[in-house]
């Protein structure tokens, strides 16, 4: 018999959510951990790091409004920052962002800057209090698209075969691969003006970071299938290259060895070259997201978002998108602010009362850094709270979550908490990839490197 909580979490998902994990519980083998090295993946997915969650997540149409709502309009609103909110002023940007100077930040913010067409990855909890943004990953060198590779895999794994066959069930799955390369191909096809309808695309990672041959054969094939869908006779390849020798620059156009580049995805966290992000500025590429992957992925524009949300600023349905979606959030620093209606001084807040908030780097990925004061001792969180003091860190009020059912170990099930990474291209909703680890485990940071099984999300 499942809880009550575990119920309702499920059921507010969808009807098959509920359904599904009621199956599970009493379908023989649903139980037992799926191994890569079991199932049909491509070569180089067979050693990466990270577990299967070979129970889907199946979400209903009304769920999936609340998430393209939420991931749509945050990801809208944080673009709007540089521009509408700090008004486009150089000195303002810079000084939010910490920008080397004014004449860098007027440098970005000049069209064409790839703003309204940045790509993005945010994070959110669903739980008790509401589906809340935790954090922002606003760059094209994003986790989780592979999880394209298990929908066929969990879709044909026994267990959710029988269920889906049982139940007439035949789930769409939004393919987070194939929405970013029909992103960016439509958006340099509408900017470059490419008569001879060849358009490709330059994946850049470090040196120590490349895509094995067979990952960049398998891009080149998913893209491939995304041009042919588009229509109307385009054709282009992927190349895997870096910024040390890889690109070169000829007569205002770039190039991987001998073969033109349309649209540079940059895979990594190294700066653009100046010769490169020239070609941007002249328009004969188109760049995803540039010196932009830095500034959108600060965290602190949560804090931002936050302290806006009773602004004249915004139109009610904005405040209601950062009420419904963004908690509270402040920067760690000395001095008043207001937490649940009522003022209080910063600092002495977080050390009497730990267990309502979490600290983290503004500039922090993969849980680096992260200290959620229910899972610290007090003396770890006076640290935590003493060394991000006045340092760019920032603090937001815990979000609990929802309990889900979800396999675990080599046979069995637990309670869950979960995280839903919700991919956004431009203006569009891309799918998703989750994260799932047993309810209040370790520090109480849910991620991959943590130990985190990764999963996918069936439309139903």
């Amino acid at each position: 018999m499942l809880p009550e909580d575990v119920r309702a979490a499920h059921a507010q998902l969808s009807d098959a959510s509920l359904r599904f994990v009621e199956h599970a519980i009493q379908e023989p083998g649903a139980g037992r951990k799926l191994s890569r090295q079991s199932v049909a993946l491509p070569g180089w997915q067979v050693n990466y790091e990270y577990d299967i969650q070979p129970w889907p997540t199946f979400v209903g149409p009304g769920k999936l409004r609340q998430i393209e709502r939420a991931a749509v309009g945050l990801a809208g609103l944080v673009r709007q920052i540089p521009t509408r909110f700090l008004g486009g002023d150089p000195q303002r940007v810079r000084d939010f962002y910490g920008l080397p100077s004014e004449l860098h930040a007027a440098i970005i913010l000049q069209p064409p800057n790839g703003i309204a067409e940045c790509l993005g990855r945010l994070d959110f909890i669903d739980g008790p209090g509401g589906f809340k943004c935790l954090e922002l990953n606003m760059g094209s060198n994003l986790g989780g698209w592979s999880v394209r590779y298990l929908e066929p895999v969990l879709r044909n794994h026994p267990p959710v075969a029988r269920f889906l066959a049982r139940e007439g069930i035949a789930p769409g799955f939004r393919d987070p691969l194939k929405a970013w390369f029909s992103h960016v191909a439509r958006d340099t096809m509408s900017k470059l003006g490419l008569w001879e309808r060849r358009l490709n695309i330059g994946m850049v990672t470090r040196p120590d970071t490349q895509f094995p041959r067979e990952a960049v054969a398998g891009l080149a094939a998913v893209y491939r299938n995304v041009l042919e869908e588009i229509g109307g006779g385009w054709s282009g390849d992927v190349a895997a290259c870096t910024y040390h020798g890889g690109l070169s620059v000829r007569q205002g156009k770039l190039y991987a060895g001998d073969t033109r580049i349309h649209a540079l995805l940059e895979y990594t966290w190294e700066a653009t070259p100046r010769d490169v992000y020239l070609c941007f500025k002249e328009g004969s590429i188109t760049l995803y997201n540039g010196p932009l992957t830095r500034m959108f992925s600060d965290k602190r524009n949560l804090v931002f978002l936050s302290r806006l949300e009773g602004s004249d600023e915004l139109s009610a349905e904005e405040r209601s998108l950062i009420r419904d979606h963004v908690p509270w959030s402040r920067d760690v620093a000395p001095g008043e602010t207001t937490f649940r209606g009522e003022a209080v001084s910063l600092l002495d807040h977080l050390l009497a009362d730990r267990g309502d908030f979490v600290v983290k780097p503004a500039d922090g990925f993969g849980g680096k850094g992260v200290c959620v004061g229910r899972f610290a001792s007090r003396d770890d969180w006076e640290r935590c709270v003493q060394a991000a003091a006045g340092k760019g860190w920032l603090v937001q009020e815990y979000v609990p979550h929802h309990p889900f059912l979800y396999q675990h170990g080599e046979e069995g099930y637990l309670t869950h908490d979960l995280i839903w990474g919700l991919f956004c291209f431009g203006g569009a909703f891309g799918g998703a990839f989750l994260r799932v680890m047993p309810r209040d485990q370790g520090s109480g940071v849910v991620n991959s490197a943590q130990g985190a099984s990764e999963g996918l999300i069936f439309e139903v």
